[in-house]
Formats: C-alpha cells, structure tokens, sequence
C-alpha cells in the first residue's frame, strides 16, 4: 500500500471546481494509467468535497471487480479491494445495465443495498455516484464517488463531472490495452520468428551431427585404415568448425557479440548466403547472386556481413508482396570510383557490393531517413535494421548509399577497401604444428566432458593440471596453494561461483595470477571485458578452440622459460 497526503485548497463554487477539475483531468498524462487513475481521484475527491473517489477494474471472468486506485480521508491507497458478482448480484447487474448509478440514499437504494453490511456500513458511506469506465463500448470498469456523513443528493451537474471523468479515465485504458494488443502481436511475431528461425538451426545442426556421427562410424569400423582415418578426423573437424560458425551466427543476429575485423573473401559470404537468401524470400521472389571466381577481400566480420544481407533481403521481401526480383553482386569498382570516406585514408581498389529489388521503392524523404535508429515506415518494427546496417558497414571501413523512387524499387551500394587475402596458417600438406608447454594449471569447469577432454589435451601437452568442478572448488584449490598454480584456465558461466568472481578473489590473494578464459556465451561478458583490459596477464577464447590456438594462449600467459616448442604432428586438420 502507499499513501500520499493532500490538502485539499477551496475553488470557490461548485461549478468552478467542476471546471478546473475537467480542465486537469483533460491535461493529464494518459499513456501513464496507473498515474491518471491517481489524479482522476483526487480532483474528483477536490472539486466535490467527498471523501471516497476509487477506481474498479473488472476481472477476466467479469465475476469480479478490484479497486485500482482510492483516495479516502485525503491519501491515495493502492489496496487490492476486491467486490464479488455473487455475493452483490443486484449491484453488477446494474453496472451492467447503466452507464451511472445514482445512489442518493446507497444503503436502501435497490441496486447498492445489497453492499450495506459488507461495505457501506462500516465505512459511513451514505450515496454512490458510479460510472462505467468503458473501451469500445465495452465496460471494462467503474469509477466511484462516495460519500461519507449526512444524506446527499447528487446534482445533474455531478453526474456530467463524473461521466466526463470516467470517458477521460477511458483514454488511460485504452492506451494501456492498445500496448498489450500490441505486445502480444510482437510476441506472437517473435515466436513465429523463433520456429522459423529454429527450423532452419534444426535442419543445419542435424545436418552437421550426421556428418560427425557418420565418420565416426566409419572411424569405428576402419580403425586400420590410416587413410580413412585421417580423412574421417578432417571431416568430423570440418563439422565442428561449421558447428561453431553457426553458433557465432546466431550470436550476431541476436546482437550479443561484438563485430571480429578480419581478411573476409566478401565473395564467398555472398555465395554462401545464396541459400539463406531463398529461403528468406521465397518462391514469388526471383533471385540472382552476380559474383566473380577469384577472392575479393575486405576486413571486416563474415557474421555481420551475413546479418546485413539479410536485413536487406527481409526488407525486399516485404516491398515486394506480390513478388518481383533481387539480385546481389560483388566485383571491384570501376577504377576512379571515388568516395570521401574511404579514398582519403585508402588508395587501393574498392570492392563494390550491390544490393537490388523491384518493390514498392521509397520517396526522397525517407530515403534521408532510412539509417537513422527507431525510424521506420511500418506499423509495426523497431526501426533498427538498416541503422544496424549502417553501424556494421561504417565499422568495417565501408561507405553506403541508397537509391530508390517509388515503383521503381531500391539499389543499396557498399563500397570498401579491398585488402590482401593472407594465406593460411597451416604448413603445406596437411600437416599441423603442436605446441608443448610445462608448468601446473588450474583447470575450473563444470561441464564434465569439457573438463575431461580439455585436462587430457593439456596434460599431453605437457602440463600438470589440477580439475575443478566450479569456480567455488577452484577457489578452494587455490586458496590452499596459492603459490602451487602457473595459471588458470577458466569457463566464465558456472553454477555457485563464476570464473571471473572466482579469478578476482584469487587475484586478490595473489595479484601476479595470469588467466585464460574460455566461454562457449557468457551474457554478461562486461565483467571479463574489463578484467581482460586490465593488463595482459589475462586473456580470453570462446569455445570451441583448436588445440594449438589454445596452447598458443597459454604459452603467452606463462614465464619466458615455458616458452612453446614446436614439433610437427601428422594429424591432419580440418
């Protein structure tokens, strides 16, 4: 419950108050209803000197009606007062019958005696003046005025206050159903959206698993054959990595990871989102991807890159209900294109991605406005995926433009500087490189696989590794030999402590501790961004990781003398 005092000042004459209190009542803010139910009951409670001015809304059922609002006695109670259809039928039926009751006498008046015992009597209330709060000519509540003391009469005047009141408190609810209209739609939307979207992870997630559960049935039954063995491990590897490309996806679209800078052949994320792009339009929409054979790189993130591509193509689909064309090319822009933002701090050749459909097209006026953050010309969208589009494309370096007029569709350019495509890290033939380390390791991980499979890489490797199951255990461990422990290898997102809370009371114990953490999603990644910042002695992967990127990170975190040594390892990588 909370109450708040009023002092009630006089407003000479009756039809005075009225005035002011319909002139307040207009004014108010109506999108806030729990605000307007609050100053609806006071200037009723100023302008006609009464005691008692609630609010009632009906429940689901209609069976029941509970008090949203109350000023009694000058404070404003939000108690959950509840009047039940069962118990006063004659009363709801006139609610329902009548847009106002006028109850000058209340307790011997038919239609509200009935609430004299449990209700009127032992709060002194003498007359009721109701009216229906309705929405669409739906009563979905009342507003009451009652009066405690002597008899009252109530003037035709009051009556008008009170229905003017109760069609100005109307406004409040219907702003408040018209949000929760509209928050079911967009959720119905979402979740239309997550099956959609959870078909298409399904079918690529089963398609990735049969490759891994495949060949390793394979590797099971051939387990002499060096060659069907070292082919099966290249596969179930290549599997993973397509695992882990999708998991960053869907990462990307959800906004939680930042953008990763880096060579890009901007062709191969076009071709690749062919199949993406159909499914997303479907059949009424012709699509065609112009690339050409040879890399055209970029620095930027392959992810987003996809994200924007999409955006677009949603965009296309819906400016083109009733079908039409969308094409995307990539090539090398024409030599002299020029563009201020990126030609004066690059001198090379520009890599020019062109976007197309045949829709609706826009006029000039949204054309200006189309990057900018929460516009949007539909009834319903956030407004935010061409500024996401922007975003991305200014933080990759890039510059964007847009032409388009009404009925002749929408062309999007990108250009950006094209950099050299670095070759591969991995030796000729297929070979890797294993990186051997010494020191003691505290490994903290709750998942029991991860664990396993991780303390037995790293104890291959080289490495003394003590397990625990959580970032508490890890404590634990290191609490007790705080000296025992070279560095910490840490998930971030574990039950009873996390890996960053644990790292920090280590670190409070012994300040030099170097750190690695690994995260497969941590939500809340701000704490291990900052920790990350804060010197070098703690770095961070998100899983999966290869084995030799992993080792590599921790030869980093160790002394000179656990420098890594490299020996060649005929395993071949996907």
């Amino acid at each position: 419950m909370s109450a708040t005092p009023l002092s009630i000042p006089p407003h000479g004459g009756a039809s005075e108050r009225h005035q002011v209190a319909i002139h307040r009542l207009a004014t108010m803010d109506h999108a806030d209803r729990a605000r307007a139910v609050r100053e609806t009951a006071f200037a009723l409670a100023e302008a006609m000197s009464v005691a008692r001015v609630s609010a009632w809304t009906y429940d689901a059922s209609r069976s029941a009606i509970h008090c949203v609002g109350l000023v009694a006695d000058s404070t404003y109670a939000t108690d959950r007062i509840v009047l039940e259809a069962p118990r006063y039928p004659r009363y709801f039926e006139a609610l329902r019958s009548a847009r106002l009751i006028d109850a000058s006498d209340a307790q011997s008046d038919p239609r509200t005696s009935e609430l004299a015992r449990g209700y009127l009597v032992p709060l002194e209330i003498t007359a009721m003046l109701d009216a229906a709060i309705e929405v669409g000519d739906q009563p979905i509540g009342v507003l009451c005025v009652e009066h405690v003391g002597g008899p009252r009469s109530w003037t035709e005047a009051e009556c008008d206050l009170v229905t003017s009141a109760a069609a100005l408190l109307s406004v409040s609810f219907t702003f408040e159903r018209e949000k929760s209209l509209q928050d079911q739609l967009r959720h119905s939307q979402k979740m239309e959206a997550i099956g959609l979207l959870a078909g298409g992870v399904a079918h690529d997630v089963n398609n990735i698993l049969s490759i891994i559960l495949g060949e390793a049935d394979l590797l099971e039954e051939s387990r002499g054959d060096a060659r069907t063995h070292a082919e099966g491990l290249q596969a179930i590897r290549a599997a993973a990595d397509q695992a882990a490309r999708l998991a960053q996806k869907l990462l990307t679209f959800s906004r939680q990871r930042p953008l990763e800078l880096r060579e890009v052949d901007l062709t191969a994320v076009v071709c690749d989102f062919e199949r993406m792009g159909r499914r997303a339009l479907g059949e009424a929409i012709a699509f065609s991807v112009s690339a050409p054979a040879e890399p055209l790189a970029i620095l930027g993130d392959a992810a987003m890159l996809e994200q924007v591509l999409l955006n677009l193509t949603v965009n296309a689909r819906q400016a083109m209900p009733d079908g039409g064309e969308f094409t995307i090319a990539v090539d090398v822009a024409p030599v002299g294109t020029v563009n201020p933002d990126i030609t004066a701090s690059h001198a090379g050749p520009l890599v020019r991605l062109v976007v197309s459909d045949s829709g609706v097209g826009m006029d000039e006026s949204v054309v200006q406005r189309i990057w900018e953050p929460f516009f949007t010309t539909r009834e319903l969208g956030s407004g935010l995926g061409l500024s996401i589009v922007h975003g991305a494309v200014r933080q990759m370096r890039g510059a964007l433009s847009v032409e388009s007029a009404p009925g002749r569709g929408s062309t999007f350019t990108f250009l950006f500087p094209q950099v050299a495509m670095r070759k591969s890290a991995t030796p000729p033939g297929g070979v890797r490189t294993s990186t051997t380390l010494s020191g003691r390791l505290l490994l903290a991980e709750d998942d029991p696989h991860v664990r396993s499979v991780l303390a037995t890489l790293l104890r291959r490797a080289g490495l003394t590794v003590t397990e625990a199951v959580d970032g508490e255990h890890a404590l634990q461990i290191f609490s007790r030999h705080p000296a025992g422990f070279d560095v910490l290898l840490s998930d971030v997102a574990m039950p009873k402590m996390d890996g960053v809370t644990a790292f920090r009371h280590m670190r409070a114990i012994r300040a030099d501790l170097p750190c690695l953490f690994l995260t497969g999603y941590a939500p809340s990644t701000a704490g291990l961004d900052s920790l990350i910042a804060e010197g070098s002695a703690v770095r961070g992967l998100t899983k999966p990781v290869s084995r030799e990127v992993l080792l590599t990170e921790l030869a980093t975190l160790l002394d000179g003398s656990l420098a890594p040594q490299r020996l060649p390892e005929q395993v071949p990588r996907g």
